[in-house]
């Protein structure tokens, strides 16, 4: 049997706990259940947009890593 893990990348975050409300995708409930149809595959879903950044795990156990924005950072 040959096991598939995905981590997806997009620029706008999909869970409310790993971002601002105001930076979510607007269809973000719809691209969730998507992701949970596949429950185990996907590992993580990794997004920016976000400036300051955010992580939750869900209960589908897939990790939501939002990146601080690199001109947010402290120079050097």
């Amino acid at each position: 049997m040959i096991t598939c893990r995905s981590r997806t990348t997009s620029h706008i975050p999909i869970h409310p706990s790993a971002c601002d409300a105001l930076d979510l995708l607007w269809n973000y409930k719809e691209l969730l259940d998507l992701l949970w149809t596949f429950e185990g595959t996907v590992l993580a879903y990794i997004a920016g947009h976000d400036h300051d950044g955010g992580y939750f795990r869900d209960r589908k156990n897939i990790h939501h890593l939002t990146l601080h924005a690199i001109v947010e950072c402290e120079p050097n």
